[in-house]
């Protein structure tokens, strides 16, 4: 198993299908995660699962240097992390909203643009 990928079960693993910075020098990213079964068929695609972290939420909640290889291994982690909580099961986040630390709501995602990827 490669470094961008975590065994969650026999039969699901999850991988990064794409990271990028949301702009030009900005330590913000998103990280598209791959929830991929192997049963019945090899490497089939089940569910993509999108997280965004801030260079600040890496560094004060996680604990971790604000860089690239930190944003991948937290998305990982957060997401092996919901997976978990969900009792095993690919969590279902659709109509989830997004929410700041407090759990209050501040956007639906449907139409959410990212404020450092706004022009």
């Amino acid at each position: 198993m490669k470094t961008d990928e975590i065994g969650l079960t026999y039969n699901i693993r999850i991988k990064i299908l794409h990271a990028v910075p949301v702009k030009e020098n900005v330590e913000t990213w998103r990280i598209i995660i791959s929830f991929i079964s192997d049963y019945p068929e090899n490497n089939k695609l089940v569910k993509e699962y999108f997280v965004w972290v801030t260079g600040e939420y890496l560094e004060d909640k996680a604990k971790l240097s604000a860089d690239m290889n930190n944003a991948r291994k937290f998305a990982l982690s957060f997401t092996k992390k919901r997976f978990e909580e969900s009792d095993n099961q690919i969590p279902v986040e659709n109509g989830v909203f997004c929410s700041n630390e407090e759990g209050i709501v501040i956007v639906d995602p449907k139409f959410f643009v990212h404020p450092k990827e706004k022009p």
